[in-house]
Order: structure tokens, then C-alpha cells, then sequence
């Protein structure tokens, strides 16, 4: 072998374990990046789930805070309210009891007068009916005095 060709054969094999050592080197490289990125992204990943949980609490407690000043205020609304309603039955109560004593008592003065003028009728239709008895006996007594006595005796003819 000439030594241009084992020039050129120990140049490609160095050209070749350069190429190698370039790839392996490379590859040392990528391997420190990953574990890096890795480690970078644990630490983005573990920062996240602290930070999810310190908003979750965070959360919880606005949210809880929330619903008790709303069950307060529900509570106080309620309170409110059923003191108005029962004061505005105790108002209406109170109205219709008036109401119902003003009708009580025109209804009984109604049925006063009423009774009144119905005896006073009926003492009138009483008067009229005892005056047309009497009229109606003179008139009788009238008529049979017209026609006489009834013969005694019948007699055949």
C-alpha cells in the first residue's frame, strides 16, 4: 500500500473517529440539556401543582367566606321579611276586623229596620184583614136581612 492511500485511509478513520467523538459529544450534551430541561420542567411543574393548590385553597376560602356572608345576608333578608309580612298581617287582620264590625253592625240595624217595618206591615195586613172579616159580616147580615127569614115550613105545591 502506497502512502497516499494510507494517508487517505488514516485520514477517513480519523475524519470517522472525529465524526464519532463529535456525535458522542453531542450526545453528552443533549443528555445534560434534557436533564436540565427536566429538572426546569419538575420545578415549573411542582411550582405549578403549589401554586393550583394555594389557589385552591385560596378558592375554597373566598368561596366559603362567600357563601357564609351570603347565608347571612339570606338569613338576614329572611328575617326582613317575615317581620314585614307579619306586620302587614297583623295591619290586614286588624282592617278586616274593622270591616267585618262596621258590616256586623249595618247589617244588624238593616235587619232592625227590616223587622220593624215587616211587623209594621203585617200589624197593617193584620188591621185590613180583621176590617174586611168585619165588613164582610155586615154585609151578610146585610143580605139576609134583604132576603128575609127562611121559611119554616116547606110546603108542596
Amino acid at each position: 500500500m502506497s502512502a497516499e492511500t494510507l494517508t487517505t485511509l488514516i485520514s477517513g478513520a480519523t475524519l470517522l473517529a472525529t465524526v464519532v467523538a463529535g456525535f458522542g459529544w453531542m450526545i453528552q450534551r443533549m443528555d445534560a440539556v434534557e436533564r436540565r430541561l427536566t429538572e426546569r420542567i419538575d420545578g415549573v411543574d411542582a411550582a405549578s401543582r403549589a401554586r393550583d393548590a394555594a389557589l385552591e385553597a385560596s378558592f375554597t376560602a373566598r368561596i366559603g367566606d362567600a357563601e357564609a356572608k351570603t347565608a347571612s345576608r339570606f338569613d338576614a333578608f329572611d328575617t326582613r321579611f317575615s317581620e314585614r309580612i307579619e306586620a302587614l298581617e297583623t295591619k290586614l287582620t286588624e282592617r278586616i276586623d274593622g270591616v267585618e264590625t262596621k258590616l256586623t253592625e249595618r247589617i244588624d240595624t238593616v235587619e232592625t229596620k227590616l223587622t220593624e217595618r215587616i211587623d209594621s206591615v203585617e200589624q197593617r195586613l193584620s188591621d185590613r184583614i180583621d176590617a174586611m172579616g168585619h165588613q164582610l159580616v155586615e154585609v151578610k147580615i146585610a143580605i139576609a136581612r134583604l132576603e128575609g127569614p127562611p121559611p119554616r115550613f116547606l110546603t108542596a105545591h
